[in-house]
């Protein structure tokens, strides 16, 4: 003999009239508690690429806050966290409000928010020690070749000088100004991918330049790649471009990409 389970409730939109409500995510209600406390109610939305999705998930809200109750108090002793001492019964001491929210509610601390500009200058950071600043050396050398060189030669001699010119530092300057521009710009939900899929964009675009310009000398290496870009180089770095920006942001990386 089994015993069927009846699934929870699903939770849409939160509705708790003794808190002022601050606002609502794509899963997430806000509510003012006083001056050093919020309450943060998960529902069973569901989204999509920015869409919230008309039929909840039961149970949903409750399994993410457990998982974020879980680790915010594994890692406590590691790093503090916004996640307060007050006890929800004191924050809604009406059992009606509060059973509506049980098990799916945190009541965490009022903190400021790290500014934008600042997280954009971190992650722009964080890639060029992962990369190790290696395209940003590419980058100096080749605008110090092309704009400080007169003849073909002078700028091969130029490019091959392991020093930063005026034009390589000005080259620096302008394009990790341009990202620290375009990463402010972008939503916060698409901006850590976006920076992940930055990379993989410029080595396809390097790849279809390396097949569509002529090498430099006839000595180098670049005859070499030349000769393999095309066609399976630009296919094969083109698919993969294709593939990460699916990975990271669904079809609509498919149609920026």
């Amino acid at each position: 003999m089994s015993t069927a389970l009846t699934p929870p409730e699903a939770l849409f939109e939160s509705n708790l009239p003794s808190l002022q409500k601050i606002g609502s995510g794509k899963v997430r209600d806000l509510y003012a508690i006083d001056d050093q406390h919020m309450l943060i109610v998960t529902s069973d939305r569901l989204s999509a690429f920015d869409v919230v999705l008309p039929d909840p998930i039961p149970g949903k809200g409750r399994v993410l806050t457990a998982i974020s109750n879980f680790w915010f108090t594994k890692t406590r002793h590691i790093i503090a966290n916004h996640i307060a001492d007050l006890p929800l019964s004191e924050v809604l001491p009406d059992p009606v409000e509060r059973s509506q929210v049980e098990g799916r509610a945190m009541v965490v601390k009022k903190l400021k928010a790290l500014p934008i500009e600042a997280v954009a200058v971190v992650l722009i950071v964080a890639l060029v020690l992962i990369t190790g600043g290696l395209h940003l050396e590419g980058l100096a050398d080749a605008c110090d070749g092309l704009f400080g060189g007169h003849t073909r030669d002078e700028r091969l001699a130029i490019m091959r000088d392991p020093r930063v010119g005026v034009y390589g530092v000005l080259g620096l300057v302008a394009v990790l100004g341009l990202k620290w521009a375009g990463l402010q710009s972008l939503p916060s939900t698409v901006r850590v991918e976006a920076l992940l899929l930055a990379p993989t964009l410029s080595r396809w675009s390097m790849v279809v330049a390396i097949a569509a310009f002529p090498y430099a000398r006839t000595e180098g290496l670049g005859r070499d790649f030349h000769a393999k870009a095309w066609p399976w180089g630009v296919a094969l770095s083109g698919a993969t471009v294709l593939a990460v920006a699916g990975v990271l942001l669904g079809f609509g990386g498919l149609v920026v990409v």
